[in-house]
């Protein structure tokens, strides 16, 4: 009897220690399978956040090519305006030239008529200071 009681004691125990393993083990695949649904969450939530900062950095990359692109045609335009300006000074440089070239000869012509004339009149003046009429030879 006391040998069964102790047997029976024994095997309550046995019992006990196998549900208690039971409960363990459940627990455990619980906790498990928890962790692994927090890591698959972590994960897609790490995901996301990179795909984020991806679209994040793209747009980032974009708004500065526009700028470079805007400060590039901005430099365009500044160019196209200084050879415009470059080109309008040309011509007008080329005018000015044209227009000096043209009093030059205007004033050469001028000058040639004048001397003509003066040589004329001294030619005159020295024919009447002498008596010599205009149908005599020189």
């Amino acid at each position: 009897t006391k040998s069964m009681a102790k047997d029976k004691q024994i095997q309550r125990k046995l019992i006990n220690q196998e549900r208690l393993r039971e409960e363990l083990e459940m627990k455990y695949h619980s906790e498990k399978t928890k962790s692994m649904a927090k890591d698959k969450q972590i994960a897609e939530l790490t995901n996301e956040k990179n795909e984020y900062q991806n679209k994040l950095m793209a747009m980032y990359r974009q708004e500065d090519n526009n700028r470079k692109l805007k400060a590039v045609k901005q430099t365009q335009y500044v160019l196209e305006d200084v050879q415009q300006k470059q080109e309008t000074e040309r011509v007008n440089q080329q005018r000015k030239l044209i227009n000096q070239e043209r009093l030059r000869e205007e004033l050469e012509m001028k000058y040639h008529s004048e001397t003509f004339y003066c040589q004329a009149c001294l030619i005159y003046i020295y024919r009447i200071e002498h008596g010599v009429s205009s149908l005599q030879k020189d």
